[in-house]
């Protein structure tokens, strides 16, 4: 009962490298925003939403560079979509590239504590050895030994913030586990009901996560000099 009238507003439905459910006639709804998805990337996932083509992590079919994921993130945007690393430090498949415009961070993939091992300094000193130098931020996150690669996550989100990298947070439930879609939830404060509004919400930041969509929610607004500031804005 405490779903009704809670359900989802929009969906982002990222299979692996491939937008194919964009040409699907069966890819409309009456009641959803639908979002157009990808889940890129091989080592290293990452949401790209709202691209109207496929982003590719190896174009060249050489192998994944640092350069490959430096290009991905510059198209992504090229084709009007945003980029996100994915559960960035999930052991098998973390995210430390030194790479820079992200507009997002996955920081709660499926159960805050589900599918969510630690990602240990020995890990990526692996990584590093195949794919090379880890970027700073995400070596200091690695460091919060938590117990959970959420807190890893959230460690690297805040750190940004204080080199002034502002970010949006993203949820992702990621349907390959038990939990339902939509635990956890993005939340977006959107200026239409639309997949432009959507993915225009991420790129200003507009964003927070909670469990599930009845979960409790925190909004927060500063006041000052006669203005209300809310979420993803700069004072």
């Amino acid at each position: 009962p405490e779903y009704a009238g809670n359900g989802l507003d929009f969906i982002s439905l990222t299979d692996h490298r491939t937008i194919s459910q964009r040409s699907d006639p069966d890819h409309a709804s009456s009641s959803l925003v639908l979002v157009g998805g990808e889940e890129f990337g091989s080592a290293g996932h990452a949401g790209v939403h709202g691209a109207s083509d496929y982003v590719d992590h190896d174009p060249g079919g050489d192998g994944v560079t640092l350069e490959d994921y430096v290009a991905a993130i510059v198209q992504a945007h090229d084709l009007g979509g945003t980029f996100s690393p994915n559960h960035p430090f999930l052991e098998d498949i973390p995210f430390p590239w030194d790479t820079e415009g992200h507009d997002g961070i996955e920081v709660w993939n499926s159960g805050w504590g589900l599918m969510a091992p630690v990602m240990t300094e020995e890990a990526l000193a692996e990584w590093e050895g195949m794919h090379g130098e880890a970027s700073l931020l995400y070596r200091r996150a690695v460091q919060e030994q938590g117990g959970l690669s959420s807190m890893q996550a959230l460690a690297w989100y805040e750190a940004k913030l204080s080199r002034g990298l502002h970010e949006a947070l993203i949820g992702g439930s990621d349907r390959h586990a038990v939990l339902p879609i939509g635990f956890p939830t993005t939340w977006v404060r959107a200026s239409e009901p639309s997949e432009a509004g959507v993915v225009q919400a991420i790129r200003d930041m507009r964003t927070f996560v909670s469990r599930s969509p009845v979960a409790g929610q925190l909004l927060v607004e500063v006041e000052t000099g006669g203005r209300t500031f809310g979420m993803g804005e700069a004072i």
